[in-house]
């Protein structure tokens, strides 16, 4: 069982690179030691394939993010439309309440009225704004009334939540319903930048061991 694990995660690391070819950069991959796994006798009649271990599982969680983030950039690399750090303008006639100001105010509003709730990002350089919560496990848990909540004080059109072990993780874009109108540049553009959005949180939230 170890060295299927370790094999897995070799593979991937492997393949990476090996799509990367020459161009590394953000994409350089870095993995952890894998923890020894118990040994069996290879004799024993009757044996049991031990759980993966969740340093393990962790590991092949991220090597996964990162695997979907290169991907992305080697495609910007082939089509050239990788046009650096620049953003788009915020639309004129915006409401006021979709802007940054607005956003962390509303954003604080929550967090001072809602038990359990932790700011981890909040992405306001081009519109929409986007924001990243973490909430703990906890008895009477519920991701959907969590969610509810949130958007009782941000108003948005797109959502995400994902259970991490520890608790989970929301993303929340906050626009208007022009956004979410599909077949739009900007429903297209926002989609892109939740998921990458979405990817980097996992990551922080994975390193920061929340």
């Amino acid at each position: 069982m170890t060295s299927r694990i370790g094999m897995a995660v070799s593979v991937a690391t492997f393949l990476l690179g090996l799509a990367l070819g020459r161009y590394v950069g953000p994409c350089a991959v870095a993995v952890e030691p894998l923890p020894e796994l118990p040994r069996q006798d290879a004799d024993a009649s009757d044996r049991e394939t031990p759980p993966i271990p969740d340093a393990v599982r962790t590991q092949l969680a991220v090597l996964h993010a990162r695997l979907e983030d290169c991907e992305s950039e080697l495609e910007t690399l082939r089509t050239g439309d990788d046009d650096g750090d620049a953003m788009p303008p915020w639309p004129e006639g915006l409401d006021s309440r979709f802007l940054p100001a607005a956003v962390e105010v509303d954003l604080e509003a929550l967090l001072a009225e809602t038990d359990g709730l932790e700011s981890i990002a909040v992405d306001c350089r081009s519109y929409p704004c986007m924001v990243a919560l973490f909430e703990a496990h906890h008895d009477g848990l519920d991701p959907k009334a969590t969610t509810r909540d949130v958007r009782d004080f941000l108003p948005g059109t797109h959502a995400a939540r994902s259970d991490v072990g520890t608790g989970y993780l929301y993303t929340f874009v906050v626009s208007d319903l022009d956004t979410a109108m599909a077949g739009t540049p900007l429903a297209a553009s926002t989609s892109t930048r939740l998921d990458a959005f979405s990817r980097d949180m996992l990551r922080t939230v994975v390193a920061e061991g929340l």
